[in-house]
């Protein structure tokens, strides 16, 4: 018997539910990994550029992890 996180049986529905919500077993899954990567380095350049951006208009402010950056050799 199957129990639900509370501890009661599952119903019927409940069990069909749950074996809808796996994914499938077949190789024709789709597989939206590199899509999703893409999405982000996408993101990340945009927050790069705006952090750019910022760090020159604000012309007072001073990286304080400039000073490690350059002391650092990776």
């Amino acid at each position: 018997m199957q129990l639900n996180p509370v501890g009661q049986a599952l119903s019927n529905q409940d069990k069909l539910s749950n074996l809808e919500a796996l994914p499938p077993s077949s190789p024709r899954r789709f597989d939206n990994r590199p899509e999703v990567r893409r999405q982000s380095f996408i993101e990340m350049q945009i927050f790069r550029k705006r952090w750019r951006d910022a760090v020159e208009e604000e012309k007072c402010w001073v990286d304080p992890y400039q000073q490690f950056a350059n002391q650092t050799s990776h």
